[in-house]
């Protein structure tokens, strides 16, 4: 049969990288742009049935960027070690290779899976002036600073949130 429409997927061996192009005519060809901020090395294109789950085939492997210095984020500092809800601090933090842009997070320590965006899309500046929401728990948190293209590129750093603006857990309205 005809497989009317198709998604076009960037991927490792292990896991999906990229989503190229969803939902489109399929014309048995499609021009697309490598995204920037990729770990060199070895990569696959799949093209998927949008009607037919069982529909899928692979490219070849593609190199990207052999040779090319690996993106990294690294030295992700915070002016201050202790933060209070409504204020604004400056993350600081070094980066090589290709990272466009990034994501700027807090991450309540320990074992906490919630992550409260401070910077979503940010320019790649080095630095980054976020405010503090309200309602966030008192105690240690890392703040994340990621590559929006590779989600395997980021650095933290240790901060603590007090003060009486910090909310009590079970009464907190955090827009995180």
């Amino acid at each position: 049969g005809v497989l009317a429409r198709v998604d076009i997927d960037l991927r490792t061996s292990r896991r999906l990288v990229k989503q190229l192009a969803t939902a489109i005519e399929n014309e048995g060809q499609y021009e697309c742009v490598v995204p920037a901020g990729l770990t060199p090395g070895s990569y696959h294109i799949r093209v998927r049935s949008r009607g037919n789950d069982g529909a899928s085939g692979n490219s070849a492997r593609i190199c990207v960027d052999t040779g090319c210095p690996k993106p990294s984020i690294h030295d992700v500092t915070a002016a201050q070690d202790s933060w209070k809800a409504k204020t604004t601090h400056i993350v600081q933090w070094q980066s090589s290779g290709e990272v466009p842009r990034v994501n700027i997070s807090l991450l309540q320590e320990p074992f906490s899976r919630r992550w409260c965006f401070l910077k979503f899309r940010a320019e790649n500046t080095g630095q980054h002036q976020c405010q503090v929401p309200v309602g966030l728990p008192p105690g240690p948190y890392k703040v994340r600073v990621e590559s929006t293209a590779n989600d395997d590129v980021f650095a933290e750093a240790q901060v603590h949130i007090v003060g009486p603006e910090a909310a009590n857990p079970r009464t907190s309205t955090t827009s995180c």
